[in-house]
């Protein structure tokens, strides 16, 4: 009798492991390859960040002995990286401008990604701090694209002076009454 329980706990124990094993293939598979190079190239700007950081490039709570960063995450490293993205400037149309709210968010999935890989739990602390951080930098962006300090690609534009006024001239043109698609006036009741 023993021994047939031995065996049943083996056996449930191997197929535990082996829905482990599949499990983990799944989830592995669930990222397209584009997107785990976007990610891959994140996680390598952050640790390449990390280790430029002289106080904390040789930080054992941060980067294991082989310098890969140590997962979960540490709040530190988070902290300095995204303090780094929000002042980051890139070149636009002759000039500057912040990074994309999308590019904040891609660092937040990446290193969302590799605590799911290394099926690590991130920090309470440090997925709050990453979720409030894009929260305040989306509204960040928003005001400057109000003041017209960041470049409209996309979302709701203001129409301005110039744009005003040229509706009101092809209004004007127009004349008073309803038109069909071809010109046609249409006369109001």
């Amino acid at each position: 009798m023993h021994l047939q329980s031995t065996i049943m706990q083996a056996e449930a124990e191997f197929e535990g492991a082996a829905a482990r094993v599949a499990g983990a293939e799944v989830q592995a598979n669930t990222l397209s390859q584009k997107t785990k190079q976007i990610y891959c190239c994140a996680l390598k700007a952050l640790e390449e960040f990390g280790k430029s950081i002289e106080e904390i490039a040789d930080d054992r709570d941060i980067f294991d002995s082989t310098g890969a960063i140590v997962v979960p995450m540490p709040m530190r490293l988070v902290e300095l990286y995204f303090g780094h993205l929000a002042a980051k400037r890139v070149p636009w149309n002759g000039g500057e401008k912040h990074l994309s709210v999308s590019s904040i968010s891609v660092v937040t999935s990446a290193i969302t990604s590799l605590h799911k890989a290394k099926r690590v739990k991130v920090n309470d602390d440090v997925d709050v701090y990453m979720k409030q951080f894009v929260k305040g930098y989306r509204r960040t962006i928003a005001e400057k694209k109000q003041a017209n300090e960041y470049p409209m690609m996309e979302g709701k534009a203001f129409l301005g002076k110039d744009g005003l006024t040229a509706l009101i001239e092809e209004g004007i043109k127009l004349g008073p009454g309803l038109r069909r698609p071809g010109g046609e006036v249409i006369e109001g009741e």
